[in-house]
């Protein structure tokens, strides 16, 4: 799911949708981001458009992209296969009732996480969760056979978009560019 920004200069028009569970983890991750992606895209009210200037949008397209290309050089999201299963559970990012070594634990994952959970006797969870993203495998005891963790490195769809954007408005001679959310 996304949200529509639409860039307007003269007769030209360019829309971005914004997808925006990547712009909250950019945001998580570095906080310049949001400052930089809230001056691309951010305007005061839905379906008006605002002037800003282009010169000042390039600049801030200029400094966000580095920022993104150095986050997906170190952001991993993890998940977890069963072995013992074709397709049901592949690539699950959150499970509970692992029984490992005679314990029970929930698994979960997720952007640069990826823990184990012991669940205690009184069914609480343990506040020390095990770190396991460098893990290749864990032997379950159970009907589940061997868990095997996923790593995959994080792409960020949004630095193409802003990359189109930018060569959008180089190719307009406008100072000054109308921007609407809807």
């Amino acid at each position: 799911m996304g949200l529509d920004v639409v860039y307007k200069a003269g007769d030209k028009e360019f829309v971005v949708v914004l997808p925006m569970e990547e712009l909250d983890e950019l945001g998580e991750l570095n906080p310049d981001a949001s400052s930089y992606l809230d001056a691309i895209f951010d305007v005061d009210d839905f379906g008006v458009f605002v002037e800003r200037s282009k010169k000042k949008l390039i600049e801030n397209i200029d400094k966000i992209i580095p920022v993104i290309e150095e986050l997906g050089k170190s952001c991993y999201h993890y998940s977890i296969s069963f072995t013992a299963f074709d397709t049901f559970f592949d690539k699950v990012t959150n499970f509970s009732g692992l029984k490992i070594n005679g314990g029970i634990y929930s698994f979960e994952s997720g952007r640069n996480k990826c823990e184990l959970i012991k669940i205690m006797k009184d069914g609480h969870r343990d506040d020390s969760p095990i770190d396991i993203r460098e893990w290749k495998t864990i032997e379950e005891n159970s009907e589940l056979g061997t868990i095997k963790i996923n790593k995959r490195k994080t792409s960020f769809k949004l630095k193409n978009k802003l990359k189109k954007l930018k060569a959008f408005l180089e190719s307009v001679k406008a100072e000054k560019v109308l921007v609407m959310m809807g």
